[in-house]
C-alpha cells in the first residue's frame, strides 16, 4: 500500500473498513460517528480515503526532485532563505484555477499581498503562470516541495462538523 509508510512512521489508522481513514499522531484515541473507543471524545481528523489520495499519490514520489523544476527550486531556496511563501502562494493560485479571490480566501491574505507574490513569482523567477501549459508541472513541483516541508496533512483538507 502505498500511503502505509505514512500510517507506519508517525500515525494510526482508524476507521470501518475503508470508508474513513484517519491519520492521528500514534498515542491518541479517536470517535468516529457511530462507534465509540472513548466517551465524549471529540472527533478530529477524520476524512474518507478521496481526501488522502494527494498525500498518498505524494508520498509515493517523495524524493523524485528531478520532477522538479529548477524555477520552483529556486523559489523554494528563497522561501527558506527569506521566510517568504511563494511556494505555498503558487500551489494556492493553481489550485483555485487562478482565482485571485479564491487564492485570498485560501492563504488568508490581503489581495494586494497575493498579487504581490504573483507578480514576484512571474517576474523574478520567471515562472510563466500565463501558459496553461506548464501548470500541472509547476503544481506537481510545489506539491512535492510543500510535502517535504509540511507533510502530509497540509494536503488534507478537513471540515469541521460544527462549523456547517
Amino acid at each position: 500500500m502505498i500511503g502505509q509508510e505514512i500510517v507506519e512512521k508517525q500515525y494510526v489508522a482508524v476507521g470501518k473498513a475503508s470508508t474513513f481513514v484517519s491519520l492521528r499522531p500514534k498515542g491518541t484515541i479517536m470517535v468516529d460517528g457511530s462507534t465509540s473507543i472513548a466517551p465524549l471524545m471529540e472527533v478530529i481528523n477524520v476524512c474518507t480515503v478521496a481526501q488522502l489520495r494527494t498525500s498518498l499519490l505524494l508520498k509515493s514520489l517523495e524524493g523524485r526532485s528531478d520532477l522538479i523544476a529548477k524555477e520552483i527550486h529556486r523559489l523554494a531556496a528563497y522561501d527558506k532563505e527569506k521566510d517568504t511563501q511563494y511556494c505555498e502562494t503558487l500551489y494556492r493560485y493553481l489550485t483555485c484555477c487562478r482565482s485571485l479571490k479564491k487564492t485570498c480566501d485560501a492563504l488568508f491574505a490581503h489581495r494586494n499581498t497575493v498579487l504581490y507574490r504573483i507578480r514576484r513569482i512571474r517576474d523574478d523567477f520567471n515562472i510563466p503562470l500565463d501558459d496553461p501549459a506548464v501548470h500541472a508541472d509547476l503544481l506537481l513541483g510545489s506539491s512535492l516541495l510543500l510535502f517535504e516541508e509540511k507533510g502530509p496533512d497540509f494536503f488534507i483538507n478537513i471540515k469541521n462538523n460544527r462549523e456547517e
